[in-house]
């Protein structure tokens, strides 16, 4: 019987697709009287037949999420987008609105929070910045689509939440002094001589634009010396807790890129390798085949976090200004972008997927970049004044 009880007390039972071999029902509660429950029954019956029935359910928002990072995203996706992921559930974690029922949750539930984020991140103190927002109201919307998928909510109450104007931070890149500095430095004997091979990732990055995690990837194999280019073919990938490190695919189709090399920058690996040829005969433990280009002198890989601690110790002996790795392919893209080279050619250099996103994140405005043309300008003036 479908609707079992009596005396305004009624226990309603739909029978639902079998998972596997076992039964599957829905069972509910239901005061009042039997009409209104048989009511109640036929109603389910037909959410059942269109497709958009809902079993009830007490797991909470926050305990959903993690059970589809867990059992999901950490299959599908890449490991660096699996922990991207993760950094967005732990902002979750941070607000009430991870206690909520999943099948509770609304719109103005999630609109509460984001208003609380973009509150934060307007003070001093700082928190999350508006892009950082959006990224976790991204990550948050698809793991309520795919609750919707799975029928455990019947619709998604972030698809209407109202998301805030992204206000980009600017990015400290290198002025010209910072580069020349920074060039001088590291082939001076002042510059650690333990420490080389993190200048010469760090001047690779300059001369080409890399992720500091496809500078760690580099091989021999992909550099050609005669046509002046290389290949972005892998990248590698910091375990967590300091564990190693590991070969992966690029982050995306378009990273995947060759990439010309000027005449200096072939210098300098040419350099890098004939050092490590020397290094190479001075260890009685063999080199791999096919070496990485940014080694340590036994031949061993470096973790691409490892080249941000370096980083900062060379900016804090050497009075630079601060900024990171990452800004130093900023300075690079923004530096193609003073000497004439099209917005299209500075996206496929860098294996940006779209224009857009090489206009408004990389290509900056530095001090004084104008300064020689308003010179001109300003000798211009005078000879009109003198007429």
């Amino acid at each position: 019987m479908p609707v079992q009880g009596k005396n305004g007390n009624y226990r309603i039972v739909v029978e639902l697709p079998p998972t596997g071999k076992k039964r599957n029902r829905h069972r509910e509660r239901f005061h009042g009287t039997k009409k209104e429950a048989d009511r109640r029954f036929r109603e389910l019956k037909t959410l059942l037949d269109q497709g958009n029935f809902v079993d009830r359910s007490r797991v909470t928002l926050g305990a959903y999420m993690l059970q589809w990072l867990e059992k999901e995203v950490r299959i599908a996706k890449k490991f660096n987008t699996y922990k991207s992921y993760r950094d967005q559930y732990r902002n979750l974690c941070r607000h009430d609105i991870q206690h909520i029922p999943l099948q509770s949750l609304t719109t103005d539930d999630i609109q509460t929070v984001i208003a609380a984020l973009v509150k934060k991140s307007a003070t001093k103190d700082g928190g999350l910045s508006t892009g950082s927002i959006r990224n976790f109201l991204r990550v948050l919307s698809n793991c309520l689509n795919r609750a919707v998928k799975t029928h455990r909510i019947p619709n998604n109450p972030a698809l209407d939440v109202v998301i805030p104007k992204v206000v980009r931070n600017e990015r400290n890149i290198w002025s010209d002094a910072d580069v020349k500095q920074f060039l001088q430095y590291i082939k001076s004997d002042a510059y650690p001589i333990n420490e080389r091979l993190y200048a010469d990732a760090f001047e690779l990055m300059l001369y080409t634009g890399l992720r500091r995690s496809e500078v760690a990837g580099l091989r021999w194999s992909a550099v050609d010396f005669e046509k002046k280019v290389l290949i972005v073919a892998k990248q590698r990938i910091s375990k967590e807790g300091g564990g190693g490190s590991y070969l992966d695919d690029p982050k995306s189709a378009t990273s995947r890129r060759i990439v010309d090399l000027t005449s200096n920058c072939v210098e300098m690996l040419e350099r890098i390798k004939g050092g490590q040829i020397l290094a190479m005969s001075e260890f009685s433990d063999p080199w791999p085949d096919d070496p990485f280009v940014i080694s340590r002198p036994d031949g061993s890989t470096c973790r691409p976090d490892t080249f941000t601690a370096a980083f900062r110790r060379m900016v804090r002996r050497q009075g630079l200004s601060q900024t990171t790795p990452h800004g130093l392919r900023h300075t690079h893209a923004t530096m193609l972008n003073e000497i004439g080279y099209q917005l299209p050619e500075i996206m496929q250099r860098l294996g940006h997927s779209s224009v857009e996103l090489t206009k408004q994140t990389y290509v900056h405005i530095r001090l004084n970049q104008y300064s020689e043309k308003l010179q001109r300008l300003d000798a211009r003036l005078k000879e009109d004044d003198n007429d």
